[in-house]
């Protein structure tokens, strides 16, 4: 177990998510053009994307030789508004299609040692450089046992 290989697997795990789309990113991404960014998270003529990053880490004794990790991963999303279909119940349902993956799976597949259920800490709407964008912030307790 290691904070790399859980950030993959969160990777992985949305990539599988239908509706995600492909443009899952394992890092908080940047770009000297506001035309270059965008195009970091476009899919199919959208914005579709999302970003996973660790805000923080907590660690206690857990047994004699070893300790547990608590890394809180953030995971922010981002999809063009189109009111005419109806794009916020689009999003909805992906964000509920995510938090259901991440339930089904608390060891990500055997890359932690457990993790809470996938907390869904905004929704909201923003621009994203000229696009109206629906955006969220996830948030997910990914416990970690590391050796002393």
């Amino acid at each position: 177990m290691s904070l790399s290989l859980i950030r993959t697997e969160i990777q992985t795990i949305l990539l599988g998510v239908t509706g995600v789309g492909t443009k899952v990113h394992d890092y908080v991404r940047w770009a000297k053009t506001i035309e270059d960014y965008l195009s970091l998270f476009r899919s199919d003529g959208l914005i579709k994307g999302w970003e996973i990053t660790r805000d923080s880490t907590a660690e206690i004794k857990f047994t004699l030789n070893s300790n547990l990790r608590t890394h809180t991963m953030v995971i922010r999303g981002r999809y063009s508004l189109d009111d005419s279909t109806a794009t916020e119940k689009t999003f909805q349902d992906v964000i509920e299609a995510i938090a259901a993956a991440f339930k089904a799976n608390p060891t990500l597949n055997g890359k932690a040692f457990n993790s809470d259920p996938l907390q869904i800490d905004s929704v909201a709407l923003a621009m994203f450089g000229s696009v109206l964008c629906h955006v969220c912030e996830l948030r997910l307790l990914v416990e970690e046992e590391v050796q002393r």
